[in-house]
């Protein structure tokens, strides 16, 4: 944050925005990436600056965090 890259965990949070939406503006930034069990901490995601999420339909909200990450960063 000090270098001013902004903190972003890939995580449904209250704060988090649909990756698709991402933009120039939002560069530079670190992807933070969580446990496939217990994701993102509660104390990394009180220090970021916005969520990333992937939208998902049904019944699980949760997926591989390799293909996660494949998923936001596909287009970047």
């Amino acid at each position: 944050k000090g270098k001013k890259i902004k903190i972003v965990p890939l995580e449904i949070t209250t704060n988090s925005r649909n990756y698709s939406e991402i933009n120039a503006n939002d560069f530079p930034l670190c992807l933070v990436l969580g446990n496939e069990l217990t994701g993102v901490s509660n104390e990394i995601i009180g220090l970021s600056d916005f969520s990333l999420e992937i939208p998902q339909y049904g019944f699980k909200h949760s997926m591989n965090v390799s293909v996660a990450y494949g998923i936001a960063v596909f287009d970047y």
